[in-house]
């Protein structure tokens, strides 16, 4: 059940970010497998797809978090304390 929210969440976050201007940087491609060279690390075709295509959704999630107007003026709430 839960890799079913997962999945739904990665395609809605692509679709979204998809209507969004285009990002500067390298390409999805080409940072993951810059990233895994730094990290000495040689997984098989399929898997450096996998992180390709989970590399794409990260960003589109990251992406759609500032494209919330105003939202690029706060921080995001990374810590909660209950006693206030």
């Amino acid at each position: 059940m839960t890799q079913m929210y997962a999945t739904a969440a990665v395609e809605l976050a692509a679709e979204l970010a998809a209507e969004l201007p285009a990002e500067p940087g390298p390409d999805p491609e080409t940072a993951v497998r810059a990233l895994l060279a730094m990290a000495h690390l040689t997984p098989a075709e399929d898997e450096v797809a996998g992180l390709v295509d989970g590399f794409r959704a990260a960003r589109a999630a990251v992406r759609l978090l500032y494209a919330v107007p105003g939202a690029r003026y706060d921080e995001p709430a990374v810590l909660f304390s209950a006693r206030a």
